[in-house]
């Protein structure tokens, strides 16, 4: 979901999926587009344009303004269709970095859509692309990080990880620093961090009796990271040591069987909380989002 001050811009898998804006101050839709079987990873905005990756692994570039295509590009065999919500492209200057799950990983030029460069991972891609600096990071199926060069494609590094990367990397600092969810099964999985140089730095420990699930952490402020567990809290981690330094019981009475908070976004002030079963949560954010105290976060 894509958030600014006068509209949402959401989108929605199934049968028959679309994606669609909706003015904030009614709640009406403005337009609407057909994305296939839906689009279920985060959408991108860049420079006036939006980048949506499908489960029938096209992507789309459009204008958000009235939803109009500009270019489109499919990499899909027929009737194949993808259930990761990692996909989610990177910008890394002019072009559009892509990850499939037919084990590449391709650079788009972002006026056009035509290739400019693509390499064969050996491997599914699961996570984000994650755009550092001259370098961009992804994450496969057989539990590995790869890092090539934004400047034609080659391979800079990689790196085994405890775990299936899936969902987005979170750039942390700038530097190349980012968080990563780590899937141990087809639920749960762990919150880490890791280097520029692709080097475990720290596990965050879940609150007691839940697991994370969230495969889409958020960064709030610059000293946070918010992710949901399966018991319905949202930890609040530290990014420097890993240190869970709040929980929010989100609806202490409601039973969190097979549900748990997955997803975030935000717009001026407000977070907003997505469950399993389709609820949404929104809290109220302080001005200031920084400082250690963990009562100065200010979620309410």
């Amino acid at each position: 979901m894509i958030l600014n001050d006068t509209r949402a811009i959401v989108p929605t898998d199934g049968q028959s999926g679309f994606i669609y804006s909706f003015d904030l101050a009614t709640g009406e839709p403005t337009w609407k587009l057909s994305a296939g079987s839906g689009v279920a990873v985060d959408l991108v905005e860049h420079d006036g344009r939006v980048y949506a990756f499908t489960l029938q692994s096209e992507v789309i570039a459009l204008d958000p303004a009235d939803g109009a295509i500009i270019w489109r590009r499919a990499f899909h065999r027929e009737g194949a269709i993808h259930r990761f919500m990692g996909l989610v492209p990177g910008v890394a200057g002019s072009i559009l970095v892509v990850g499939c799950l037919d084990g590449f990983v391709r650079a788009l030029d972002r006026e056009n859509g035509e290739t400019v460069w693509e390499r064969d991972v050996g491997a599914g891609v699961t996570s984000s692309v994650l755009a550092a600096g001259d370098v961009v990071v992804t994450g496969t199926v057989d539990s590995t990080f790869h890092a090539f060069a934004v400047a034609g494609g080659d391979t800079v590094r990689s790196a085994k990880a405890d775990g299936e990367p899936r969902g987005k990397l979170v750039a942390l600092d700038g530097k190349g620093s980012f968080a990563a969810f780590l899937a141990r099964n087809a639920w749960e999985g762990r919150i880490t961090r890791w280097s520029p140089d692709l080097v475990r730095e720290w596990v965050a420990l879940p609150p007691n009796g839940s697991a994370w699930i969230s495969q889409r952490p958020y960064l709030l402020g610059e000293q946070w990271i918010l992710a949901g567990t399966s018991s319905g809290v949202i930890g609040v981690i530290d990014i420097d040591s890993g240190e869970l330094v709040q929980e929010f019981a989100v609806e202490p009475e409601h039973d969190w069987d097979g549900d748990g908070l997955r997803s975030f976004g935000f717009t001026e002030r407000k977070l907003f909380v997505g469950s399993v079963r389709g609820v949404l949560y929104c809290y109220d954010l302080p001005v200031e989002k920084k400082g250690r105290p963990p009562e100065e976060t200010g979620l309410r």
